[in-house]
């Protein structure tokens, strides 16, 4: 899947297009395309990652806040990577996300899934 995933994006498919289901601890790496993957009126956020003191901005190349925080060097928690597990719930402290897709697991209304929530506002503050 890693080899498949990174052949699409080399290939010149952008981020966006790129679609794959993970399972157990299993994971995909994915490097944002900039040449691609710049969305058309994406919002730009501040992104703090408060507990980490890691603060970046978001300007539509990451396909989560799950992967903008790991391109930040950051190791946080995953599982599915799809919504579905629930592993990757972090406590929203300001601002608003939204979802592409409505995730399936249950989900306290003070948090978020990182692995599929993009900033909805222009600060989003994590508790990770």
């Amino acid at each position: 899947m890693e080899e498949m995933v990174a052949g699409l994006q080399d290939w010149g498919v952008a981020e966006h297009d790129l679609h794959f289901e993970a399972f157990g601890p299993s994971t995909v790496k994915r490097v944002a395309n900039a040449a691609t993957d710049a969305p058309t009126g994406a919002i730009t956020s501040s992104v703090a990652f408060q507990q980490s003191g890691v603060t970046a901005a978001w300007d539509g190349r990451a396909a989560s806040l799950l992967e903008l925080g790991e391109a930040q060097g950051l190791n946080l928690a995953s599982g599915c990577r799809s919504g579905n597990c629930g592993m990757c719930a972090t406590r929203l402290l300001v601002g608003q996300v939204r979802y592409d897709q409505p995730p399936t697991a249950p989900l306290d209304p003070c948090f978020c899934l990182t692995c599929v929530a993009q900033p909805a506002s222009p600060e989003i503050v994590l508790d990770a």
